[in-house]
């Protein structure tokens, strides 16, 4: 007789009758949520743990393949996340043992005594306090985790010093998912192996990035296996955890390179910390997945009430153990440490338990079947005995776990009598998947979720418990722009989950979960809200992708694999939500709703005529939980010509938020390249490159805002002269295709980093729909808004043109004023994003000098809280302008040759290091270019010069070392011009 058994829905933990072994690894749903889930074989984790574990890291969590998931709104969030992170750090150890090549080694997590919460030091996260309203049950105790000592607090005693770390045995690894914190309010897992097929693994991970790793941590990014990143507290700082397939160096070898000094309290519990003091590749992740960054970069407006609590916070570093490192915030790493077990994980949140043995066909009247004679009997409704001296307390499951029933001795054994006993304690939580069991149940069953086939595990796994601060008022009219779908998913959501399972030439398959406040919710966002606007927009892009795009509604249907009925034609039957194959009739929508447009019709087997690969978009809800599941399978040519160029933007794009964030760049970088560039052509170069006419202009030149701009030139001296090579400025526009990766790039030096994110990247009408690299930095072109378009030859403009026009430049001996009072560059207000290589007013302007006071046009708030903005002057010198710098003296530094005298200009605008000092962001500054230190000494010390002549009013003497401003050096002209009234008086008259 077949042997029939139970196993545990994952979706809403309901028990589902099986009625034989044959079903095992097939697919069944369940009657209650209408879940189809594989099944998993229930004897594969009998024996406990240690069996458990043994056989397979998460052998009782087989439950089905996950389908591919994309979300609306949240799943483009997402996916940028994945970008700011993708770089982040890297690897996976996440399949199955039969499947090395993405296997994660989970060791048996000992099933250890509850720690009763009474005993775990509670103490108030850092910050304004929890805001989440997360979705606990009823009578749990508050989480345990990590908790930051409060002043008083009794440090453990002193343990040996584990500043070395011992190399741990491979079957001995501790599982990292159960490192994490116990206040972790978002989890992002990079798998490592599973990336690197990406075509975002290989446009990120260039020569630069890597020693950029290299060259802020002590081991290569190659070695990275896994990255856990933790979202904590209230205040959701960071907290990493990187695994490696080698042993990382110990604490002091990292020391000498990452600039670590020892931790006040280390070593806790055996194990030693360091404070980082400098480091750029960690200071860009924390700032780059900070909650600022990440709401800035969606446009998001940032209060400063927000500045305030998401204030930078000193990092602490941690060797775990010879494979492991964790870096966090130095209160949470302390108080992680301290409550580190002798297990050595943090507290867990849920207990292991195995899956209930296969009860016998015909239960008895209980309700749960008997034991056969000898046997105990079979678990019985929740319902299990208390830890000692509490008395008992009743247990809840948590996905697909079970626990024992209370079975009679032998002979004759009864089940259970599934009668919850009262509880004087906190109800324990039970699981049969060991993964994430330190983290809160309702993150772990979203984390379980996303993560459910072992053979084809996610190259990304995201998950947020969504923080209820977004739902302010300072936020809702970002919303509202953004669409009532948006608005109504952001209001709705307790929690959100991604998952991206295979992102290759040929296809993209992703998975979105949207956990919503009640049932009713999801069912009215699926039906009202996302199943019309995929209809609508999935036509839309099967031609760019070279597909054609299903949508599919589940979240009506009976089971019905051709989904749920939709209204049928007037005085019809109902019909199928999709036309017919070989139809381009129109769809229908969802009740009440329009249709969507018609579909395209099906060729042979039914595959897309014309060549197209057929894709789907799949929506489904389960009870309170929104899917939605997409493989999109675009063609070779899609992929050519818009995947791969577009995800070769999105990294350079993000590698150039990492660099600016990491504090690496500095702003005297670019003044220094200036001078570099200047010294090697003998003279400034014009602001747009000359383009080679065509025979359709009649050899006329090209405008200049249609060709690329100067700033290309000063690529190689920032140590990007691989950028500057991909520019083909004599035979494109720069916003041609061919220079649609580079207009993409953004280059850390062009940006300020304290301004808003949305002020890195700009759009052109000339590049419509393109995110391009931005630039806070123009070239001043001298007095008047159309000085760049001014011939200098002519005498009524020679007295008002600065050192660069659109057409021209500047040789030394065209500089009467000296390059040390002259202007070049100016830094831009946040307001006006302009794309860095394009010419024309993008990056050329001039100063309007019909204004009272001009320089409100460049005026911005620096970190210090002063108005003004700084300048690059010729010589290479950096200063800061005040706001209120008299109009006369700021005009006379737009121009070359204007005769006015500026003895006071270190008073007026006083030379400073740059706006590195105003922003105090730390890092080692040439670490993306080691090439560049040699000549930045050089030049550094010619920047020297000028600073201290200035005071002497000596316009000759600011010189060059290599005699750049040698030919300028008249006496004549220097001194005749300045003490001309009447020419003063004529040009203040203009």
């Amino acid at each position: 007789m077949a042997k029939s058994f139970t196993v545990p829905c994952p979706s809403c933990e309901a028990d589902v009758l099986v009625k034989n072994e044959g079903m095992i690894g097939k697919k069944i749903d369940c009657p209650k949520c209408k879940y189809r889930f594989k099944v998993s074989d229930p004897n594969a984790a009998e024996g406990g743990d240690e069996a458990e574990a043994d056989a397979t890291p998460k052998a009782a969590k087989k439950k089905g393949n996950p389908k591919v998931l994309i979300g609306v709104g949240v799943g483009v969030a997402a996916l940028v996340l994945l970008g700011v992170v993708g770089f982040l750090l890297f690897s996976g150890d996440d399949t199955p043992k039969s499947q090395p090549t993405a296997q994660r080694q989970v060791t048996p997590n000992p099933t250890p005594t509850p720690t009763p919460t009474p005993d775990v030091p509670v103490v108030p996260t850092p910050g304004t306090g929890d805001p989440m309203n997360p979705m606990v049950p009823v009578g749990i105790a508050p989480p345990v985790g990590i908790a930051p000592p409060m002043p008083g607090d009794v440090t453990p005693p002193p343990m040996p010093k584990a500043e070395v770390p011992t190399m741990v045995a491979a079957g001995q690894m501790k599982d990292a998912t159960n490192l994490l914190p116990g206040q972790t309010q978002a989890v992002l897992q990079l798998n490592m192996q599973r990336l690197q097929p990406t075509p975002f693994y290989a446009a990120f991970f260039d020569r630069q990035m890597l020693d950029f790793f290299r060259n802020s941590m002590s081991f290569d990014a190659t070695d990275i296996t896994h990255v856990y990143v933790a979202l904590v507290g209230a205040d959701r700082d960071p907290f990493t955890i990187i695994r490696t397939k080698a042993a990382v160096p110990s604490l002091n070898a990292m020391s000498d390179r990452m600039e670590v000094e020892s931790g006040k309290q280390s070593p806790i519990n055996g194990r030693a910390y360091g404070i980082l003091k400098t480091n750029p590749f960690v200071t860009a992740i924390s700032r780059t997945l900070s909650t600022e960054s990440m709401l800035g970069s969606a446009g998001i407006p940032i209060t400063e009430e927000d500045k305030a609590r998401w204030k930078e916070k000193p990092l602490a570093i941690c060797v775990y153990d010879s494979q492991t490192v964790l870096i966090g915030e130095v209160n949470w790493m302390e108080g992680y440490l301290t409550l580190i077990g002798e297990n050595g994980y943090p507290p867990f949140q849920t207990e292991m338990t195995a899956p209930a043995a296969p009860p016998p066909p015909a239960p008895d009247a209980s309700g749960a079947p008997s034991g056969s004679p000898g046997s105990p009997g079979s678990p019985g409704s929740p319902g299990s005995p208390g830890s000692p001296g509490s008395g008992p307390s009743p247990a809840r499951p948590v996905e697909g776990g079970s626990q024992p029933g209370g079975g009679s001795p032998p002979p004759m054994g009864s089940g259970g009598d599934g009668v919850p006993k009262p509880a004087k304690g906190p109800p324990k939580l039970y699981t049969s998947i060991p993964t994430y069991r330190t983290v809160k149940p309702e993150l772990k069953r979203m984390l379980n979720l996303l993560e459910e086939d072992d053979k084809n595990p996610p190259a990304v796994v995201y998950a947020d418990m969504l923080d209820k601060r977004l739902l302010s008022r300072d936020y809702q009219s970002v919303y509202a722009q953004a669409g009532m779908i948006i608005s109504a998913i952001v209001e709705n959501t307790r929690m959100i989950g991604v998952s991206l399972t295979s992102f290759q030439k040929e296809k993209f398959t992703a998975q979105f979960l949207f956990e919503f406040v009640s049932a009713e919710d999801a069912k009215t966002t699926v039906n009202d809200r996302l199943d019309g606007l995929l209809k609508i927009l999935a036509p839309l892009l099967n031609k760019p992708l070279g597909t054609f795009i299903e949508v599919r509604n589940t979240a009506g249907g009976q089971n019905n694999p051709n989904g749920p009925m939709g209204p049928g034609g007037e005085g019809g039957a109902p019909g199928s939500v999709s036309a017919e194959s070989g139809s381009s009739a129109p769809g229908s929508g969802s009740p009440g709703g329009p249709g969507g447009p018609g579909g395209l019709p099906f060729g042979p087997n039914g595959r897309p005529a014309g060549g197209m690969q057929p894709s789907k978009i799949e929506l489904g809800v389960r009870d309170t939980l929104v899917t939605v599941d997409a493989e999109i399978n675009w063609s070779a040519d899609a992929y050519s010509k818009t995947i791969q160029p577009g995800v070769v933007v999105a990294a350079t794009q993000l590698k150039g938020r990492m660099t600016v964030l990491s504090g690496a760049a500095k702003e005297g970088d670019l003044a220094t390249a200036l001078k570099r560039l200047m010294d090697e052509k003998q003279m400034t170069a014009p602001t747009t490159f000359a383009r080679n006419a065509n025979i359709d202009r009649f050899g006329l030149p090209y405008p200049p805002d249609h060709r690329v701009s100067f700033m290309a030139d000063l690529l190689p001296y920032l140590g990007k002269g691989g950028l500057r090579q991909s520019i083909e400025e004599k035979r494109f526009a720069w916003y041609a295709k061919e220079h649609e990766s580079a207009a993409g790039t953004w280059v850390s030096e062009f940006l300020v980093p304290y301004y808003p994110q949305s002020s890195w990247r700009a759009t052109h009408p000339l590049a419509e729909g393109r995110s391009l690299g931005g630039t806070n930095y123009v070239a001043v072109t001298g007095l008047g808004l159309d000085s760049a378009r001014y011939d200098p030859s002519n005498p009524d403009h020679a007295k008002k043109v600065g050192l660069v026009g659109y057409d021209w430049g500047s040789k030394p001996a065209d500089v009467t004023d000296g390059l040390s009072n002259t202007m070049y560059m100016i830094q831009s207000p946040p307001t006006f994003a302009r794309p860095w290589i394009a010419g024309g007013g993008s990056t050329a302007q001039g100063i309007d000098d019909r204004l009272p006071n001009p320089i409100d046009d460049f005026a911005h708030t620096t970190p210090g809280g002063k108005r003004g903005t700084f300048v690059l002057m010729g010589d290479g010198a950096v200063r800061f302008v005040p706001e209120g710098i008299d109009p006369k003296v700021f005009k006379a530094m737009a121009t070359r040759a204007g005769g006015e005298s500026l003895g006071t200009l270190d008073k007026d605008a006083p030379p400073v290091g740059g706006p590195k000092k105003e922003t105090e962001l730390k890092g080692a500054g040439n670490l993306l270019a080691p090439k560049k230190p040699e000549p930045k000494k050089d030049d550094s010390k010619k920047d020297e010069e000028p600073k201290k002549e200035d005071s002497k009013k000596d316009e000759v003497k600011p010189a060059d070392p290599k005699k750049d401003e040698a030919k300028p050096v008249d006496p004549k002209k220097d001194e005749a011009k300045p003490v001309d009234p009447k020419k003063d008086e004529k040009k203040d008259d203009k």
